[in-house]
């Protein structure tokens, strides 16, 4: 085959338009998708908006998707998602809550309990919708990940069990595990 060799399907398309009376060869200005796009029209748009998805820029655009992602790659843009907030607890949840800190203190006037429990971390959502936006920012801003902390507290034949797992930058694991009995609660 030589180097100007029309595929099959572009052949057909000039033989439907032959057919149709239009005997021009050349295809029609307009047709297609865009394949080139500028790189300031692109920056401005995600400046401008950085919280839309790639697809919706390229909607904007009229270019394809995958011309979009990566001009972003070229740029350096990488995905971002956003900062989380406390999740805000029902009426039900903080009674819950009240009703546990309450039964602690009380505890704790009977025996030092308070310096036996391990607390964990607060509980992150973001707001109160499904999609979770994120915005476009610089590949250069790389955040340094924390360190994974898993901490247990158990109930062991009327003991407690108190065990840290911490492991520094996720890759290895320190045990640290300290078991204490305590004496048998007072109801009260």
């Amino acid at each position: 085959m030589g180097t100007r060799c029309h595929l099959i399907s572009t052949n057909q398309l000039w033989l439907q338009k032959f057919r149709s009376s239009d005997t021009n060869p050349e295809d029609e200005q307009g047709r297609g998708w865009i394949r080139e796009l500028g790189e300031d029209v692109l920056k401005s748009l995600v400046i401008s908006d950085p919280q839309k998805t790639v697809r919706e820029t390229a909607e904007d655009l009229l270019v394809p998707f995958s011309t979009v992602a990566k001009r972003l790659e070229k740029l350096e843009k990488v995905k971002k998602m956003d900062q989380c907030v406390p999740h805000e607890l029902n009426a039900e949840q903080m009674l819950r809550r009240y009703q546990i800190s309450s039964e602690l203190l009380s505890l704790y006037e009977n025996e030092p309990l308070l310096g036996q429990i391990v607390t964990c971390d607060r509980n992150w959502i973001k707001y109160n919708n499904r999609k979770r936006p994120s915005q476009w920012s610089d590949n250069r801003n790389n955040f340094r990940r924390r360190s994974c902390t898993k901490r247990r507290l158990c109930s062991l034949f009327g003991g407690i069990l108190r065990g840290f797992y911490i492991m520094s930058s996720c890759n290895h694991v320190k045990p640290s595990t300290r078991t204490t009995i305590s004496s048998s609660r007072q109801n009260g």
